[in-house]
C-alpha cells in the first residue's frame, strides 16, 4: 500500500501546477472577456462596480472549461519532473507500481469532478442569471430574461423562427421578436422585429418581405401581418443551460414541450453529469502517461494534446446536439465515451 509520505509528495508536485494553470487561464479569460468590451464599457460610462460584479459573475462559466484542462497540465508535467530527475526510478526501485500511485490521482480527479459539478449545477447557473442581469445594466438594455435563436411548429406545417425572444417586463406574455423568420406553403417571410402575443396566439410580423421558394423577392414589403402560432412554451422560459439542477431535469421531462426543446433539456441534463467526469478522466489519464515519461517538455506536449481532442470531441457533440443528428445522450457523453476508451488503453500497460 502507497505511504502516506510518498502520497503527499506526489501531490505536492501536482497540485502547485495544477493551481498555478487554473489562475493562468483564468486570467487570461477575464482580460480577454474584458479587452473585448472595455470600448462598450466607456462608451456607455459603465459604473465600475457593475463592470466588477459582471467580470465575477463570468468567473463560473470561465471555470467550466478549465477545471479539468489543469488537470491535464499539472499532472503529467510534474510527473515529467520527477521522472526527469529519476525520483520515479528510486520509487520504482523500493517496489512502489505506478498502479498504487494511480489512485493518489483517482482521489484528486474525484475531488475536482465534485467541485466542477457543483460549480456547474448549482454555482454557474445563479452567477449565468446575475451576469445576464448586470450586463444588461452596463449597456442600458432592459433585463427581459432574453431567449436566443427559437424555432417552432405549427401543425400545419409553418415553421416559426425567431433570433432573439424579449419578453417585456410589464407583461411576460408579450414579447419583443427579432430576426423573424416563418416558413409557410405560400412561402417565406421575414422581418427585423415582430412581437408574440401568448394570450392571442399570434405572431406579429413589422416590415414583412416575402419570398418565394427559390427566394425571389415577391413584390413591396408589408408594413404588417399576422400569423396564428399554436406553441405553448411561455415566453419567459429560461433556457436549459441556465437552469439549476432540479429545475433541469422537470423540464427535460416535461411533456407541454416541443420536441426541439425537450432534445435540448435532456442534453443539457446529460451534459451537466458529463462534463465534470472529464476532471477524473483528465487527472487518471494524465498521470497513467505521467508515469511513463521522463521530462516536462513530453508532459507539456501531452497537455495540449489531450485538452485539444477533449475540446474537439466535445464540440463535435455540441454541434450534433444542435442538429439533433444523433441521440441527445450520445452527443452529451461523447467526449467522456472517447477518452474513456482512451484511457483504458493506456491504463493496461501500468496494469
Amino acid at each position: 500500500m502507497l505511504g502516506r509520505r510518498v502520497s503527499w509528495y506526489l501531490l505536492r508536485e501536482a497540485v502547485p501546477l495544477y493551481v498555478i494553470g487554473v489562475v493562468t487561464i483564468l486570467i487570461l479569460l477575464i482580460l480577454d472577456y474584458f479587452a473585448s468590451l472595455i470600448g462598450s464599457f466607456w462608451r456607455n460610462q459603465s459604473p465600475v462596480l457593475l463592470i466588477f460584479q459582471n467580470v465575477a459573475d463570468r468567473i463560473p462559466f470561465f471555470l467550466s472549461y478549465m477545471i479539468a484542462p489543469a488537470l491535464a497540465f499539472a499532472i503529467p508535467v510534474g510527473l515529467g519532473r520527477l521522472g526527469k530527475d529519476s525520483e520515479l526510478k528510486a520509487l520504482y526501485a523500493l517496489g512502489v507500481r505506478p498502479i498504487s500511485m494511480l489512485w493518489v490521482f483517482v482521489g484528486f480527479g474525484l475531488l475536482m469532478s465534485g467541485v466542477q459539478f457543483y460549480s456547474t449545477n448549482v454555482w454557474q447557473p445563479a452567477a449565468d442569471e446575475r451576469f445576464k442581469v448586470s450586463l444588461n445594466k452596463l449597456f442600458n438594455v432592459e433585463p427581459s430574461g432574453t431567449q436566443e435563436l427559437k424555432s417552432f411548429a405549427n401543425k400545419d406545417g409553418t415553421i416559426f423562427h425567431a433570433g432573439t425572444i424579449a419578453p417585456k417586463l410589464e407583461d411576460k406574455k408579450i414579447a419583443d421578436l427579432f430576426g423573424v423568420v416563418v416558413m409557410t406553403p405560400k412561402g417565406t417571410f421575414t422581418a427585423t422585429k415582430g412581437q408574440w402575443d401568448a394570450r392571442a396566439k399570434t405572431w406579429q410580423l413589422f416590415t414583412v418581405y416575402q419570398t418565394d421558394a427559390t427566394g425571389k423577392l415577391m413584390g413591396a414589403p408589408e408594413t404588417r401581418r399576422e400569423f396564428s402560432f399554436e406553441a405553448a412554451l411561455e415566453p419567459d422560459a429560461k433556457p436549459p443551460e441556465n437552469l439549476p439542477l432540479p429545475e433541469l431535469i422537470k423540464r427535460a421531462s416535461s411533456t407541454g414541450l416541443s420536441s426541439q426543446e425537450i432534445y435540448a433539456a435532456n442534453f443539457s441534463l446529460h451534459r451537466r453529469f458529463s462534463d465534470p467526469l472529464a476532471a477524473l478522466l483528465m487527472a487518471v489519464l494524465g498521470a497513467a502517461v505521467g508515469f511513463g515519461i521522463s521530462s516536462r517538455a513530453v508532459g507539456f506536449f501531452f497537455t495540449i494534446a489531450a485538452a485539444a481532442s477533449y475540446w474537439a470531441f466535445w464540440t463535435i457533440g455540441t454541434q450534433l446536439s444542435g442538429s439533433q443528428a444523433v441521440p441527445f445522450w450520445f452527443a452529451a457523453w461523447l467526449p467522456t465515451i472517447v477518452f474513456t476508451i482512451g484511457t483504458a488503453i493506456v491504463l493496461r500497460r501500468l496494469a
